[in-house]
């Protein structure tokens, strides 16, 4: 597929071509094969929109709303009128200094490219006639350049200084993943047996690189080498996760139901002694409507009362929360500035999986052959050893570390009913939900300290 829009600011553009392919074959009797394969290509001419005037790059959108609406947008030259009398930035009366929109649509020009592919490989096996083995092979990789550049045209907030510079960025990304599963599945008079398990292992890594320059001469060359280089860095991170699962099906007559599963994940972020973590779970399930008792009650189409517990694990943090990171930091020596390295952050080699555990009993119903049915839900999940920054003494050199610590409780319930009003030529149904939950913090860290969270403009959430 191909597509190539236009965007709603002058200038920008979008141009998108997609390839796709998929293929299942029967290489024996017992041997299937399948390929999926998608990619894409993109280019993006971007302009400023969406970021605040204030930003850099400032938006166009932001800094339109923000001008005033008696600024005059030209002078007499015909040039953008960026400052100076009549401007947005010289009307007063509590108007923010700002930047021309039209400047900014034609003196920053962003592009970027962006690239994709990702699909997957799979077989399938019967090695008898109820054990089947499958094998999956999922990959992803993609890969992003940017081009910025602001122009020596531009007045930055009306200053009559130009600042202009540049932008070259790059960056690559793959993750694959690798499962491998047995299924065996096995009736035994009024018995039936479900049984999967498998071994199951992903990895991802990214790269960014990024290198800017400034003092530019002029507009003619808008690439990194037609100014000074004046920074750069590069950034390449990864993590992994190998887990163990199994899981077991069991029936009664229909009746009687059990699954139980178990996983045991080993994961890369957390400390070398406690990286894996395990979580088993246990459901159970009553087909009451297949019981004879039941035989003639016939309004009641469906009754499954049902009850489970199962523990569940977190590991999404940083990929070196678990480690002191050191950082590029030049220092005085001699008279001279030379480079050298400090701890940017501080390390925790007891951190953990945070895990939730929760008790769920409900039941599922249906009457009057299911033209009214629903679900009724009861549930408490703790999470315990939450993965969170908290504060720690000033004389550490640092403001917080990533550590395990509290526990949280979630109880409430959640019903669900859907009426079949009508069914044939016109079809009329009712949906009815309702829900409730209750967030409750049970334990704080030792010392019952409040939990702060920081977002972009600073602490935006507080645990107490």
């Amino acid at each position: 597929s191909y597509m190539n829009q236009a965007g709603v600011i002058k200038g920008s553009q979008f141009e998108r071509l997609a390839l796709r392919a998929n293929l299942n074959l029967d290489a024996t009797e017992k041997l299937k094969l399948n390929f999926d394969i998608n990619s894409a290509y993109g280019d993006h001419n971007r302009k400023a929109a969406n970021a605040p005037y204030f930003g850099r790059p400032p938006g166009i959108i932001y800094s339109a709303m923000v001008a005033s609406p008696v600024a005059k947008i030209y002078d007499a030259d015909g040039n953008y009128l960026q400052s100076g009398t009549s401007s947005i930035n010289a009307l007063g009366n509590g108007m923010t200094s700002s930047n021309h929109p039209l400047a900014i649509r034609d003196y920053i020009n962003d592009d970027l490219q962006t690239g994709r592919i990702f699909g997957s490989v799979g077989a399938n096996y019967s090695i008898l006639d109820n054990l089947r083995y499958n094998l999956l092979v999922g990959y992803d990789y993609s890969t992003n350049n940017r081009h910025f550049y602001q122009g020596t045209k531009l007045q930055y907030r009306g200053s009559t200084s130009p600042q202009p510079y540049s932008q070259a960025f790059g960056g690559q990304s793959y993750h694959w993943v690798l499962e491998n599963t047995a299924n065996y599945n096995k009736s035994v008079g009024a018995h039936d047996f479900d049984v999967l398990v498998g071994y199951t292992a992903e990895k991802q890594f990214d790269e960014t690189k990024n290198v800017i320059a400034r003092n530019f001469p002029d507009d003619q060359v808008t690439t990194i080498n037609g100014g000074e280089i004046t920074g750069g860095d590069q950034q390449q991170q990864e993590w992994s996760l190998v887990s163990l699962l199994g899981r077991v099906n069991y029936s009664l007559m229909n009746r009687y139901l059990a699954t139980a599963t178990f996983r045991s994940d080993r994961s890369s972020r957390f400390g070398w002694g406690n990286q894996t973590g395990y979580f088993p779970s246990l459901s159970l399930g009553w087909q009451v409507t297949e019981e004879p008792f039941m035989e003639g009650v016939e309004f009641v189409s469906q009754l499954k009362p049902r009850v489970s517990y199962g523990v569940t694990g977190n590991f999404n943090i940083p990929n070196y929360g678990s480690i002191g990171l050191v950082g590029s930091t030049p220092y005085v020596l001699g008279g001279a500035l030379v480079p050298g390295a400090t701890q940017r952050t501080l390390g925790n080699e007891d951190l953990t999986w945070e895990t939730t555990k929760q008790l769920n009993m409900g039941f599922d119903f249906g009457v009057f052959g299911d033209r009214v049915y629903g679900t009724f839900d009861y549930y408490v999940s703790n999470t315990e050893d939450l993965l969170l920054n908290v504060n720690v003494p000033s004389s550490t050199g640092f403001a917080t570390v990533l550590t395990n610590i509290g526990e949280v409780r979630n109880k409430g319930f959640e019903a669900q009913v859907t009426s079949r009003n009508l069914v044939g030529e016109f079809d009329w149904s009712t949906d009815f939900s309702i829900g409730r939950n209750k967030n409750e913090v049970l334990r704080l860290g030792p010392e019952g300290d409040p939990i702060l969270a920081r977002g972009v403009a600073g602490i935006r959430h507080i645990t107490q």
